[in-house]
Protein backbone atom coordinates (compact mmCIF):
# COMPACT_ATOMS: atom_id res chain seq x y z
CA UNK A 1 0.00 0.00 0.00
CA UNK A 2 1.15 3.07 -1.19
CA UNK A 3 1.25 5.23 2.48
CA UNK A 4 2.20 8.40 0.89
CA UNK A 5 -1.31 8.06 -1.25
CA UNK A 6 -3.27 7.02 1.43
CA UNK A 7 -2.53 10.15 2.97
CA UNK A 8 -3.12 12.64 0.44
CA UNK A 9 -6.33 10.61 -0.03
CA UNK A 10 -7.91 10.71 3.15
CA UNK A 11 -6.72 14.80 3.46
CA UNK A 12 -9.83 16.78 4.30
CA UNK A 13 -11.20 19.19 1.03
CA UNK A 14 -10.70 22.50 0.95
CA UNK A 15 -11.86 25.15 -1.36
CA UNK A 16 -8.46 26.87 -0.70
CA UNK A 17 -6.87 24.09 -2.49
CA UNK A 18 -8.59 25.26 -5.54
CA UNK A 19 -6.54 26.98 -8.19
CA UNK A 20 -7.40 30.81 -9.19
CA UNK A 21 -10.50 31.60 -11.05
CA UNK A 22 -14.20 33.25 -11.15
CA UNK A 23 -16.78 33.64 -8.50
CA UNK A 24 -19.29 31.13 -10.47
CA UNK A 25 -22.27 33.49 -9.34
CA UNK A 26 -20.95 36.65 -10.59
CA UNK A 27 -17.58 35.95 -12.82
CA UNK A 28 -15.38 38.31 -10.42
CA UNK A 29 -12.05 37.37 -10.48
CA UNK A 30 -11.00 35.81 -7.06
CA UNK A 31 -8.03 34.54 -5.61
CA UNK A 32 -9.42 30.79 -4.07
CA UNK A 33 -12.64 28.60 -4.41
CA UNK A 34 -15.68 28.69 -6.66
CA UNK A 35 -17.87 32.12 -4.82
CA UNK A 36 -16.60 35.37 -3.96
CA UNK A 37 -17.63 36.04 -0.11
CA UNK A 38 -20.12 38.92 -1.19
CA UNK A 39 -22.04 36.47 -3.45
CA UNK A 40 -21.83 33.85 -0.82
CA UNK A 41 -23.67 36.17 1.53
CA UNK A 42 -26.37 36.57 -0.48
CA UNK A 43 -26.93 33.18 -1.31
CA UNK A 44 -26.96 32.61 2.37
CA UNK A 45 -29.92 34.76 2.79
CA UNK A 46 -31.41 33.80 -0.57
CA UNK A 47 -32.31 30.43 1.38
CA UNK A 48 -32.40 31.81 4.57
CA UNK A 49 -35.57 33.70 3.26
CA UNK A 50 -36.66 31.25 0.67
CA UNK A 51 -36.78 28.36 3.63
CA UNK A 52 -39.10 30.83 5.76
CA UNK A 53 -41.32 31.81 3.11
CA UNK A 54 -41.53 28.05 1.48
CA UNK A 55 -42.56 26.59 5.52
CA UNK A 56 -45.72 28.94 5.79
CA UNK A 57 -46.56 29.23 1.91
CA UNK A 58 -47.19 25.36 1.93
CA UNK A 59 -49.77 25.68 4.65
CA UNK A 60 -51.52 28.18 2.90
CA UNK A 61 -54.06 26.68 0.00
CA UNK A 62 -52.49 26.91 -3.28
CA UNK A 63 -55.33 29.49 -4.63
CA UNK A 64 -54.60 32.31 -2.06
CA UNK A 65 -50.47 32.37 -2.26
CA UNK A 66 -50.43 35.53 -4.46
CA UNK A 67 -51.77 37.16 -1.26
CA UNK A 68 -49.90 40.15 0.36
CA UNK A 69 -50.61 43.60 1.29
CA UNK A 70 -48.51 45.22 -1.78
CA UNK A 71 -50.67 42.64 -4.13
CA UNK A 72 -52.76 44.57 -6.42
CA UNK A 73 -55.34 42.41 -6.60
CA UNK A 74 -56.60 42.25 -2.52
CA UNK A 75 -57.87 45.76 -3.12
CA UNK A 76 -60.25 44.26 -5.81
CA UNK A 77 -61.04 40.79 -3.36
CA UNK A 78 -61.47 42.51 0.13
CA UNK A 79 -64.49 45.02 1.23
CA UNK A 80 -64.30 47.02 2.27
CA UNK A 81 -61.12 48.68 1.29
CA UNK A 82 -60.25 49.76 4.97
CA UNK A 83 -60.26 46.48 5.98
CA UNK A 84 -56.80 46.28 4.12
CA UNK A 85 -55.77 49.16 6.07
CA UNK A 86 -56.77 47.46 9.26
CA UNK A 87 -55.24 44.23 9.15
CA UNK A 88 -52.07 45.96 7.71
CA UNK A 89 -51.70 47.58 11.24
CA UNK A 90 -52.31 44.52 13.21
CA UNK A 91 -49.57 43.50 15.84
CA UNK A 92 -47.96 41.15 14.50
CA UNK A 93 -47.96 39.03 18.00
CA UNK A 94 -51.82 39.44 18.71
CA UNK A 95 -54.75 37.49 18.34
CA UNK A 96 -57.37 38.80 16.07
CA UNK A 97 -60.83 37.96 14.20
CA UNK A 98 -61.24 39.10 10.65
CA UNK A 99 -65.34 38.69 10.60
CA UNK A 100 -67.17 38.65 7.41
CA UNK A 101 -69.52 37.22 5.31
CA UNK A 102 -68.42 34.79 2.45
CA UNK A 103 -66.61 36.64 -0.51
CA UNK A 104 -65.98 39.53 1.81
CA UNK A 105 -61.75 38.70 1.30
CA UNK A 106 -61.53 37.25 4.82
CA UNK A 107 -58.90 34.52 3.91
CA UNK A 108 -57.18 36.92 1.75
CA UNK A 109 -56.60 39.09 4.32
CA UNK A 110 -54.86 35.84 6.79
CA UNK A 111 -52.71 34.87 4.37
CA UNK A 112 -51.56 38.44 3.74
CA UNK A 113 -50.53 39.09 7.39
CA UNK A 114 -48.76 35.81 7.35
CA UNK A 115 -46.62 37.06 4.76
CA UNK A 116 -46.06 39.77 6.48
CA UNK A 117 -44.72 37.95 9.20
CA UNK A 118 -42.74 35.69 7.22
CA UNK A 119 -40.98 39.35 5.65
CA UNK A 120 -40.56 40.48 9.00
CA UNK A 121 -38.57 37.48 9.70
CA UNK A 122 -35.95 37.63 6.80
CA UNK A 123 -31.96 37.23 7.23
CA UNK A 124 -30.84 39.48 9.97
CA UNK A 125 -33.94 40.28 11.65
CA UNK A 126 -34.09 39.88 15.54
CA UNK A 127 -34.24 36.43 16.94
CA UNK A 128 -37.62 37.24 18.06
CA UNK A 129 -39.02 37.82 14.71
CA UNK A 130 -37.19 34.79 12.72
CA UNK A 131 -38.70 32.45 15.34
CA UNK A 132 -42.32 33.71 15.11
CA UNK A 133 -42.14 33.54 11.01
CA UNK A 134 -40.24 30.09 11.37
CA UNK A 135 -43.22 28.81 14.12
CA UNK A 136 -46.29 30.70 12.36
CA UNK A 137 -48.88 28.47 10.36
CA UNK A 138 -52.32 28.47 8.27
CA UNK A 139 -54.64 26.11 9.21
CA UNK A 140 -58.35 25.49 7.51
CA UNK A 141 -60.90 24.44 9.77
CA UNK A 142 -62.29 21.94 7.42
CA UNK A 143 -58.96 19.99 7.80
CA UNK A 144 -60.40 19.22 11.59
CA UNK A 145 -63.25 17.23 10.09
CA UNK A 146 -62.37 13.99 9.68
CA UNK A 147 -61.69 11.64 12.68
CA UNK A 148 -57.91 11.52 12.57
CA UNK A 149 -57.31 15.00 13.46
CA UNK A 150 -56.35 15.21 16.57
CA UNK A 151 -52.17 15.03 15.67
CA UNK A 152 -53.14 18.26 13.84
CA UNK A 153 -54.74 19.66 16.40
CA UNK A 154 -51.73 18.93 19.12
CA UNK A 155 -48.88 20.80 16.71
CA UNK A 156 -51.28 23.66 15.94
CA UNK A 157 -52.01 24.15 19.60
CA UNK A 158 -48.39 23.61 20.42
CA UNK A 159 -47.05 26.44 17.44
CA UNK A 160 -45.35 29.06 19.50
CA UNK A 161 -45.63 31.27 16.25
CA UNK A 162 -48.93 32.80 15.21
CA UNK A 163 -51.89 30.47 13.76
CA UNK A 164 -54.63 31.16 11.29
CA UNK A 165 -57.05 29.76 11.59
CA UNK A 166 -58.93 30.12 8.58
CA UNK A 167 -63.24 29.70 7.79
CA UNK A 168 -64.26 28.78 11.57
CA UNK A 169 -67.57 27.53 11.52
CA UNK A 170 -67.00 25.79 8.08
CA UNK A 171 -65.78 22.58 9.37
CA UNK A 172 -69.60 22.03 10.24
CA UNK A 173 -71.66 22.84 7.19
CA UNK A 174 -72.09 19.06 6.55
CA UNK A 175 -72.62 18.23 10.09
CA UNK A 176 -76.43 18.32 10.81
CA UNK A 177 -77.56 20.70 13.66
CA UNK A 178 -77.79 19.19 16.73
CA UNK A 179 -76.17 15.69 15.65
CA UNK A 180 -73.45 14.12 17.32
CA UNK A 181 -70.85 14.84 14.56
CA UNK A 182 -71.09 18.73 14.76
CA UNK A 183 -70.90 18.03 18.41
CA UNK A 184 -67.59 15.81 17.45
CA UNK A 185 -66.15 18.54 14.97
CA UNK A 186 -67.04 21.63 17.39
CA UNK A 187 -65.20 20.08 20.58
CA UNK A 188 -62.08 19.72 18.15
CA UNK A 189 -62.09 22.83 17.12
CA UNK A 190 -63.07 24.20 20.52
CA UNK A 191 -60.04 22.17 21.79
CA UNK A 192 -57.73 23.60 19.46
CA UNK A 193 -58.56 27.23 20.10
CA UNK A 194 -58.67 26.60 24.01
CA UNK A 195 -55.38 24.92 24.11
CA UNK A 196 -53.59 27.84 22.34
CA UNK A 197 -55.68 30.67 24.42
CA UNK A 198 -54.34 29.08 27.72
CA UNK A 199 -51.16 29.21 26.24
CA UNK A 200 -51.47 32.98 25.74
CA UNK A 201 -50.46 32.27 21.55
CA UNK A 202 -52.00 34.40 18.92
CA UNK A 203 -54.20 33.22 16.93
CA UNK A 204 -56.08 34.65 13.67
CA UNK A 205 -59.64 33.72 13.31
CA UNK A 206 -61.53 34.14 10.29
CA UNK A 207 -65.48 33.52 10.31
CA UNK A 208 -68.49 35.17 9.66
CA UNK A 209 -69.39 34.50 13.24
CA UNK A 210 -69.60 37.00 15.48
CA UNK A 211 -70.07 36.37 19.13
CA UNK A 212 -73.49 35.41 19.69
CA UNK A 213 -73.14 33.09 16.51
CA UNK A 214 -69.85 31.60 17.78
CA UNK A 215 -71.48 31.05 21.41
CA UNK A 216 -74.40 29.67 19.88
CA UNK A 217 -72.72 26.77 18.00
CA UNK A 218 -69.50 26.36 20.21
CA UNK A 219 -70.38 27.91 23.68
CA UNK A 220 -69.79 31.26 25.39
CA UNK A 221 -67.23 29.58 26.76
CA UNK A 222 -64.72 29.29 23.99
CA UNK A 223 -66.76 32.77 22.58
CA UNK A 224 -65.47 34.87 25.18
CA UNK A 225 -62.05 33.45 24.92
CA UNK A 226 -61.65 34.23 20.92
CA UNK A 227 -63.65 37.21 21.14
CA UNK A 228 -61.77 39.10 24.68
CA UNK A 229 -58.75 40.13 23.82
CA UNK A 230 -58.67 40.07 19.88
CA UNK A 231 -58.74 43.29 17.54
CA UNK A 232 -61.13 42.73 15.46
CA UNK A 233 -61.44 43.60 11.87
CA UNK A 234 -65.09 43.99 10.50
CA UNK A 235 -65.67 43.17 6.52
CA UNK A 236 -68.53 42.98 4.75
CA UNK A 237 -71.24 41.64 6.05
CA UNK A 238 -69.91 41.49 9.84
CA UNK A 239 -72.99 42.09 12.67
CA UNK A 240 -73.35 45.67 14.31
CA UNK A 241 -70.23 45.11 16.91
CA UNK A 242 -71.70 43.67 20.17
CA UNK A 243 -69.34 43.83 23.28
CA UNK A 244 -68.44 40.38 24.60
CA UNK A 245 -70.00 39.85 28.32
Amino acid sequence: MNTQSGEQHNRPFSLASLPPGTCRDCSAEIGRGQICDECNTKRIVREHDRDILRALENSIPRRFRWASFDAPELSQRVRPARAIEEARALDLDCSAVLLGETGSGKTCLGASHLRRIARAGRYGAAASDVHRAECSRFLASIELMGPDSDPEIRRHAALRGVLVLDDLGAELLAAPAGSPLAAMRGERTARLLLMRHNEGLPTVVTTWLDFDGMGAIYGYNLARRVYEDAVIVRLAGAPVERVAA
